[in-house]
């Protein structure tokens, strides 16, 4: 059985792909995952495809565990795994709780990293992995401290897992969006709706999401929707950080 493994289903650029995958993949099931299970099924409504509802918290390793479980005991073939899950904060690192961090990385990095080590043993040639990166991963990014860092190493992450998995025709894509219209924007501001206010420039969801497409089937790597976002990519390659910091900190009108 061919099989779309999707977390982060339930909001955001996990809903936004889901809604795109008849018309690019074909596949028997598509196994969508997220904490509401509400919203799962509210989902597979719309979804003109066969889907298993798996209402997981990747952060606690008992879901983890049972996607293991479930892989073990139906031995699909998993012909796309999307690692969609993860969410940013703004503010100053020392006036945030420190559970939200740790939070942030077991949901950013470490789900990640275990949905992909599961996944692997059933993923055969032409298979695909696509983890959400961002455009914070080419440098580090202050009052997103640790969602930049936690996004460069889900970048760094992706391209040596892609060098590994070549030789069984397995490809793994890094998608660094910029900012987006959607969710994410008002969830990292919940606890400071002060300090990252200026957005130059916000892209549509379907155009990130059209341009993942168009890319993953031609087996990019590091995949930047936009001129504007690769534009910015080829500066943070030529600036240092420590500038590309400084700027940062301007545009958003921060002086400390």
């Amino acid at each position: 059985m061919d099989i779309c493994v999707l977390s982060g289903a339930s909001s955001g650029f996990g809903y936004e792909i889901a809604l795109t995958l008849e018309k690019n993949i074909k596949v028997d099931e598509v196994w969508i995952i997220a904490r509401r299970e509400n919203l799962l099924n509210e989902l597979k409504d719309k979804l003109n495809i066969k889907c298993r509802v798996l209402s997981y918290d990747l952060t606690k390793k008992e879901s983890i565990d049972s996607y293991a479980k479930l892989l073990d005991e139906i031995k699909p073939n998993i012909k796309y795994l999307f690692n969609v899950s993860g969410y940013g904060t703004f503010g100053r690192f020392k006036d945030i709780d420190i559970n939200k961090w740790d939070n942030m990385i077991d949901l950013n990095i470490k789900s990640l990293v275990d949905m992909t080590y599961h996944s692997i043993k059933y993923m055969s040639n032409d298979s695909h992995i696509l983890n959400i990166s961002s455009m914070s991963a080419f440098a580090p990014l202050p009052y997103l401290t640790v969602y930049a860092a936690s996004k460069s190493f889900v970048l760094s992450f992706t391209r040596g897992l892609n060098f590994e998995l070549k030789s069984k025709g397995i490809h793994a894509h890094a998608l660094c969006p910029y900012w987006t219209n959607t969710n994410f924007i008002n969830v990292a501001k919940s606890d400071d709706n002060s300090i990252i206010n200026h957005f130059d420039k916000i892209y549509e969801p379907s155009f990130v999401i059209d341009y993942m497409w168009k890319k993953m089937k031609k087996n990019k790597e590091v995949i930047i929707p936009g001129h504007h976002a690769r534009m910015i990519a080829r500066g943070e390659k030529i600036f240092s950080h420590s500038f590309a910091m400084r700027v940062w900190a301007r545009s958003q009108n921060i002086k400390d």
